[in-house]
């Protein structure tokens, strides 16, 4: 059971509210790639995502709630289409980072059902696809992107309790021991 309640989880997207102004930046740097994306039906929400997003570029998700819209997660691909079924994926216990983005989004769901999220891409132009220099060129932009638009609350790096590190270690343990202990003679 989360100890997050419905006003400190307001307060904290306030932190990363999309003011006018932010908005407009986006919107001059950003193609909406997916409206309304429903974690929870991932087909529909593959389907849906806008054609052309193969290329290599920085993406940046948006919350929709309470009548306002909040800066929640930034991030880079070479691909968006496959960025976005990990995101749609299931926990995968190598790929944690990826369920981050499902946690923040159902616990601002679970508080306002009407929720929604947006997810806009900015393709990386003048680098090929299969330069050297990509990694490093998305890095730089993803940077770039959250230093100017101010983070992104996923983004942000908290501290858990000793105890939730705890229980976290003793899960990943047990995980890992049924795993071990499955490989076959």
């Amino acid at each position: 059971q989360s100890s997050v309640s419905r006003a400190t989880l307001r307060a904290k997207l306030e932190r990363f509210g999309l003011t006018p102004s932010l908005r407009r930046d986006l919107l001059a740097e950003f193609q909406l790639a997916l409206e309304g994306c429903d974690f929870a039906d991932a087909p529909r929400a593959k389907a849906r995502l806008q054609l052309g997003h193969k290329a290599p570029g920085v993406y940046f998700w948006i919350a929709r709630s309470w009548g306002k819209q909040y800066r929640l997660y930034v991030g880079q691909t070479t691909d968006l289409s496959y960025r976005l079924s990990n995101y749609l994926s299931p926990f995968q216990p190598n790929a944690t980072n990826d369920f981050k983005l499902r946690i923040c989004s159902d616990l601002i769901v679970r508080e306002n059902p009407a929720a929604a999220f947006d997810l806009y891409f900015s393709p990386l132009k003048g680098v090929r696809r299969d330069s050297p220099r990509l990694r490093k060129e998305l890095r730089s932009r993803e940077r770039s992107v959250l230093e100017k638009f101010g983070g992104a609350l996923v983004n942000q790096r908290g501290t858990a309790s000793s105890s939730a590190k705890d229980r976290l270690r003793a899960a990943y343990e047990e995980f890992y021991k049924e795993n071990l202990l499955s490989i076959p003679d």
